[in-house]
């Protein structure tokens, strides 16, 4: 302001006088209000020393901001095109107000897509997810496809569904999600394009699974995936004429093991038999199509080189407390192999509440993949048991 601006709103005193509030021009305030108010500065300035300001101030040039006193600058606002090298704030917190869709398009961007609630960088040609919190629990009830947001996200997925990503090259490194199959069928995970999942084209996430997927290059591993035997279905019968197992039954596993657990029959003195389907239960090989030699405890014996299935056990009581348990497994299932081969060991009691265990072998001649497989006794109904299917993965 030019002073005679000043000389005109401050009134004239003598040195070392002493000024009532009164005497004061009253314009004195029109004058600190003006000053505090919004300046526009237009040339390229550096502005040094304890300086406050106050007020709504426009910088069209280049300005450094050096030695300023604490709380000196509540807020800086770049318009588009502006960039600030960088600002120390005495509490160390930036907020960004961002926008919709935002991402980094060279090394050092950094901002905030108000579109998916993420902040995003780019470094070293990679874009980079630095949101927080993102490990919340997504529930899933359909296909997705997952991309640079889904970063250190847990998806629970309650149906039957797929899981795909975008490219892998396009994802930020480290990128990974974790998935829990909280259903009761199968999760497909299915790569983009060419890429792979631990080597394979695709591959599925059983009821009751949880592990992490992870980038690794152009394609996914996963970590922490259950090895060993995996339950693949249950079923408790009662009054059942079959117990039937046609899901999962692929080429995920080699072996499969069938358990049954106090299984025991309605009919005194029925046979425990086995049946394996080509067509995903709608039929059961049968006619000649086994064949089986088993050993009980006493040395019996039992074969046949043309049944209408495996007989695993000579024949168990009805009575409370007799009945049996077995395990079975039969490998391969999905090989075009003319024979599918099965082993198995019974333990239970006959029809006079004796012990009757015994061990046996036996195949199906199928030249086509099997995808079923079927209990049931020679005669008369399952009375209650409880039978459950694993998958044994490698």
């Amino acid at each position: 302001m030019p002073s005679d601006d000043i000389s005109r709103v401050v009134p004239a005193f003598a040195p070392n006088t002493s000024i009532k509030s009164s005497e004061m021009n009253p314009e004195l305030n029109q004058l600190v209000s003006t000053m505090n108010s919004k300046a526009s500065r237009t040339a390229n300035q550096t502005i040094s020393g304890n300086n406050a300001f106050t007020g709504n101030n426009s910088h069209a040039g280049v300005e450094t901001f050096s030695n300023l006193q604490a709380d000196a600058i509540s807020e800086i606002t770049a318009d588009a095109g502006v960039s600030v090298d960088s600002v120390l704030l005495k509490d160390g917190s930036v907020r960004l107000t961002g926008s919709a869709g935002f991402t980094p398009a060279a090394n050092g961007d950094f901002g905030y897509d108000t579109t998916n609630n993420q902040y995003l960088g780019m470094a070293n040609g990679t874009i980079v997810n630095f949101t927080s919190g993102v490990s919340a629990v997504v529930p899933l009830t359909g296909n997705a496809t997952l991309g640079v947001g889904d970063k250190g996200k847990i998806y629970d997925a309650l149906n039957i569904l797929t899981l795909t990503t975008i490219d892998p090259t396009l994802l930020p490194d480290p990128w990974w999600f974790y998935v829990q199959n909280s259903g009761t069928g199968a999760v497909a995970i299915d790569p983009f394009g060419a890429s792979t999942i631990d080597g394979l084209t695709s591959l599925n996430a059983y009821p009751g699974e949880g592990f992490t997927v992870y980038k690794s290059g152009s394609n996914l591993k996963t970590m922490g995936r259950q090895r060993g035997w995996i339950l693949l279905g249950s079923a408790l019968a009662a009054s059942a004429t079959t117990v039937d197992f046609t899901n999962f039954i692929n080429s995920d596993f080699n072996q499969y093991v069938l358990l049954g657990q106090y299984v025991r029959p309605a009919t005194d003195g029925a046979v425990p038999t086995i049946r394996f389907s080509a067509d995903g239960g709608t039929s059961y090989l049968a006619g000649t199509s086994y064949k089986y030699r088993y050993v009980t405890h006493g040395l019996n014996t039992g074969s046949s080189t043309g049944a209408s299935g495996l007989v695993i056990n000579d024949g168990v009581g009805n009575a409370d407390g007799e009945g049996c348990d077995f395990e079975l497994s039969f490998s391969f299932p999905s090989s075009t192999q003319a024979i599918k081969t099965a082993q198995w060991q019974t333990n239970g009691r006959d029809t006079s509440s004796g012990i009757d265990s015994c061990i046996g072998w036996g195949l199906a001649s199928n030249a086509t993949a099997i995808n079923g497989v079927r209990f049931l006794f020679s005669t008369g109904a399952v009375a209650e048991g409880r039978f459950e299917l694993y998958g044994v993965r490698q």
